[in-house]
């Protein structure tokens, strides 16, 4: 979008004299956001599986994210300090910028700005913190770059490496769909604006719209033919995905998907445990700059068009929902937002552009300390878990002196475990949460975790539990003496009555 009125910050412009400067900063901008995380090391859910599994190809084409299992040959066991959050945030972070410096006609604190505000939107530590996987969403906002600057060729070659490469991106999750809608939206403006045709024609939506179509149907094709192929099938997006419950309860799923939206934007203490002003202010001031410019210059239409289909985009995905929203889903989110202070900055003027930089950048001091304060609590939760494993590895050697370093012990779980938020630990989603009680109390996860830590053990099987049933029920529960007991080969760690999960036996 070339906007010749766009009004330039010389001061800054002057002391940002080249991009290589802009790009220094924004570094400087994604540790202040993400070093904590990148600098540390500690497990999450899901880390102790990609520890154990030598390559999980299958498990991610069960779900369709093949895209990641392909990932895993180039990048294997990423489970390290530094490798695979480094490469999360550098990956949106750069993807972003293409896009934005592709597009827009922004100055380089525009970009700088708003780009760092996009990758630091405090929804992405909810699937950085998965050191397993976290890596391949920086992979697929790159893709997705990409393929927006071969889109803009407008060439059927460019147009099917781009769907190529969309393609994989959705493949690494599948909510990337919703990035290439806002993407796709934010084309058919560009291609508008850089055209003589004051009105919107086949011309402008053409390719992004076969841009789109040609990715989905990509994918499913690819897709079905992995899992034809290996014999795998999964519920995971119909686990995720209710339908039927929108169209039978409409008014409940907007209502939801409405509060749920705007806690987001709030960043409410609820989901990220401290709050910030900033990022709610941004939007507002945004959508008020955009609002008066588009009427004064009379492009009223396209811009609602853009704001209203990016809004909906975000909207309809909640509604689509199951239960309460998934925050590491959420990587379309803080791209529609990317495009939508991107727009309002190339429409601002002398006397709205300095209000919009000190905002975007309060919004990204709020951003960064909200993400550091969830990433404390990722580690003060495993740490926790870790002195816990401490302790159970200690009364088993206590116990069992004489089979202390080798003996292989099957392991039985009672209960689930879960440790108390605080100012400075919250927990919501993944965050936070103990291996010792994550889904009711996973025998497979906390026998994982116990062998990381180094205790020989693996999942009983339902044949060794029945005849442990009476010694089990007198057993005291933690943290009483006596709550980790070893009989004959079985370790078995009591927290509480059996969980629903575990009398259904559904973690057996």
């Amino acid at each position: 979008m070339q906007n010749t009125n766009s009004y330039k910050l010389p001061a800054i412009e002057n002391w940002l004299r080249s991009d290589l400067a802009m790009y220094f900063i924004l570094t400087l901008i994604m540790l202040l956001a993400y070093g904590y995380e990148i600098f540390n090391f500690n497990f999450t859910i899901d880390d102790e599986l990609h520890v154990h599994v030598e390559n999980f190809f299958l498990g991610w084409l069960a779900i369709g994210r093949w895209g990641i299992g392909l990932l895993s040959y180039v990048v294997p066991h990423p489970v390290t300090p530094a490798v695979s959050t480094a490469l999360g945030v550098s990956g949106i972070a750069i993807g972003m910028l293409i896009v934005l410096k592709s597009i827009f006609d922004m100055d380089r604190i525009g970009i700088l700005l708003v780009t760092a505000i996009g990758a630091t939107i405090p929804t992405f530590p909810f699937i950085l913190v998965f050191s397993g996987n976290g890596y391949s969403i920086g992979i697929g906002f790159i893709t997705i770059a990409i393929a927006n600057l071969l889109i803009q060729n407008k060439n059927i070659h460019s147009l099917i490496k781009a769907c190529l490469l969309a393609a994989f991106a959705i493949s690494i999750y599948q909510t990337f769909v919703f990035v290439l809608a806002i993407l796709i939206i934010t084309q058919i403006h560009y291609f508008h604006i850089k055209s003589e045709n004051a009105n919107l024609s086949v011309d402008h939506t053409m390719y992004p719209i076969l841009f789109f179509l040609g990715s989905v149907t990509l994918y499913i094709g690819v897709n079905f033919i992995f899992q034809q192929t290996f014999s795998t099938k999964s519920a995971y997006i119909s686990n995720i995905i209710d339908i039927t419950g929108l169209i039978s309860n409409p008014f409940n799923k907007i209502s939801f998907a409405y509060n749920q939206i705007l806690d987001i934007i709030n960043l409410e203490p609820k989901f990220f445990g401290i709050k910030s002003i900033w990022l709610k202010i941004a939007l507002l001031t945004s959508l008020t700059v955009i609002i008066v410019n588009l009427f004064k210059q009379f492009r009223f239409t396209i811009g609602v068009i853009i704001v209203v289909a990016i809004v909906s985009l975000i909207i309809i995905f909640s509604l689509s929902l199951t239960n309460a929203i998934l925050l590491r889903a959420l990587i379309h989110i803080p791209f529609g937002i990317a495009i939508i202070l991107a727009y309002s900055y190339e429409l601002s003027g002398k006397y709205t552009k300095p209000i919009l930089v000190i905002v975007y950048a309060l919004t990204i001091i709020g951003n960064a300390v909200i993400n550091n304060h969830l990433f404390a609590s990722a580690v003060s939760a495993e740490f926790q878990d870790k002195m816990l494993a401490y302790t159970i590895i200690n009364e088993v050697r206590r116990i069992k002196p004489e089979n202390a370093q080798n003996a292989e012990y099957k392991i039985e779980v009672i209960g689930n475990h879960a440790w108390l938020t605080n100012a400075i630990q919250s927990k919501h989603d993944i965050i936070g949460a103990s291996f010792f009680e994550w889904c009711d109390g996973d025998r497979n996860r906390i026998a994982a975790y116990l062998r990381l830590n180094g205790l020989n053990v693996i999942k009983a099987e339902v044949k060794d539990k029945i005849g442990l049933y009476n010694q089990i029920k007198n057993m005291p529960v933690w943290p009483k003496a006596g709550w980790v007991s070893v009989i004959d080969d079985t370790l078995v760690l009591k927290f509480s009555d059996y969980s629903k999960s575990q009398k259904k036996s559904c973690q057996q």
